[in-house]
């Protein structure tokens, strides 16, 4: 028998599930799994075609309140209560556990990739005492990894160098509606600012959330220290622009960054990158922020397999297959794997990942979510291209996501336009 499953397009996941894959059918003999890989717009829609014919899905944290609330999943407790998943809930974070519970308090998935974003830098290059020589001479202060935004600028500036193949950083400006909305809510939430308001009033088109988008934009057209193809990278190929080529001195990302620039099969900067925690606003509202959105494997409700489809499932949350996931350059969810000693050996890291969980934000759990993420994807593009400008691009999308959450009713109707602080 073969169960079919949906996944995001990624090297390090089809890697981990090749071995994963190779586990489950060594364990049930006779049976296999199809795997299908797609980027992350690509397998949304996968996921909400109920005549797809998958069995299991991996889902972004952020789909689960539409998927739960249309049926498209099934509540794992019934299979939880025949065959444990070993240490659930107690080895995950409980940001990694909360995101896919429903409204009835049941389960939909287990986390399989874990995420929050961090600040990854060139430490070789921070070190260099030639550099630090020049950047003290130019800017009249010492070369530090940067703790602020408008540091930040300074120091991208000093070390992008086009002709050596260097830029002081590197975006996912692709609009596929993942990192290039991600980046803008860090800023907004570097600066104090917010999503929506204690009301649910759209709040991003605040002072903090043009600034933010003012930040991004000027980084590509003004102080031009990303890449020049900055609109082809998705968050993977932004990545491996970091650890692959070693073409940036410093970016902001998801863990697995962190982990692929440790491989010497993929990386061109082992033992020369480190991280920290992404900088804050350069205002007295200013905050050091991690924003997380992970990977979820989840049941769908039209699987012809669901018994076998949990069995595949409960392979894949494993201890054992945590670590594989590990291995391979992804990220695991267990907090004994981020605490192993052999983990910390090879990715020190994880140290960080168990740190930055005590204090993450994700997006907000709402069945709306992916509607509104998707106005966001348009008019941020639109302003990262230099189409329009921060300010009218946010006001814009501030009043599509009041259109959108007036229809849905999750709201009442806005009584006052929203106006800068």
């Amino acid at each position: 028998m073969e169960i079919r499953y949906a996944a995001r397009k990624f090297s390090s996941f089809e890697n981990a599930l090749s071995r994963q894959s190779e586990e489950f059918e060594r364990l049930y003999p006779g049976h296999s799994v199809k795997i299908d890989f797609f980027e992350v717009e690509e397998l949304y829609e996968a996921i909400r075609d109920l005549n797809s014919g998958y069995d299991v899905v991996m889902c972004s944290s952020d789909w689960m309140p539409e998927f739960i609330n249309h049926g498209i999943v099934s509540a794992l407790d019934p299979w939880f209560e025949q065959l444990p998943v070993p240490g659930w809930p107690e080895d995950y974070a409980p940001s990694l556990v909360n995101p896919q519970l429903g409204k009835d308090s049941k389960c939909y998935g287990v986390a399989y990739h874990d995420g929050p974003e961090m600040f990854y830098f060139r430490k070789d290059l921070f070190d260099n005492a030639a550099e630090k020589r020049r950047f003290l001479e130019h800017y009249g202060y010492p070369l530090a990894v940067p703790r602020t935004w408008d540091h930040f600028v300074d120091v991208a500036r000093h070390f992008t160098r086009p002709d050596e193949g260097l830029y002081g950083t590197v975006i996912a400006a692709y609009p596929d509606g993942h990192n290039i909305v991600y980046d803008f809510i860090l800023q907004l939430w570097s600066r104090g600012g917010q999503l929506f308001d204690e009301e649910m009033n759209p709040a991003f088109a605040s002072q903090a959330g043009v600034a933010g988008l003012s930040f991004l934009v000027d980084l590509i057209h003004k102080h031009k220290v990303v890449p020049p193809n900055v609109f082809e990278l998705d968050s993977i190929r932004a990545g491996e622009f970091y650890y692959g080529s070693g073409g940036a001195a410093m970016t902001w990302n998801w863990s697995h960054i962190a982990s692929c620039a440790e491989i010497p099969e993929i990386s061109t900067i082992v033992g020369r990158s480190d991280c920290t925690l992404i900088p804050s606003g350069d205002s007295s509202e200013g905050r050091h922020v991690s924003l997380i959105s992970y990977y979820v494997n989840s049941i769908t409700k039209t699987s012809s397999h669901p018994e076998l489809a949990y069995r595949f499932l409960h392979v894949l949350a494993s201890p054992a297959m945590d670590l594989v996931t590990t291995e391979e350059g992804a990220i695991g969810t267990r907090r004994s794997t981020w605490r192993s000693p052999e983990v910390l050996r090879s990715f020190p890291f994880y140290a960080m990942i168990d740190r930055i969980h005590d204090d993450v934000r994700s997006t907000p759990q709402m069945e709306e979510y992916p509607a509104i993420n998707g106005v966001l994807n348009h008019w941020i593009h639109e302003a990262l291209r230099g189409n329009v400008a921060a300010e009218a691009a946010l006001q814009n999308a501030v009043r599509e996501t009041r259109a959108i959450l007036k229809r849905s009713g999750a709201v009442a109707p806005f009584a006052h336009e929203m106006r800068e602080e």
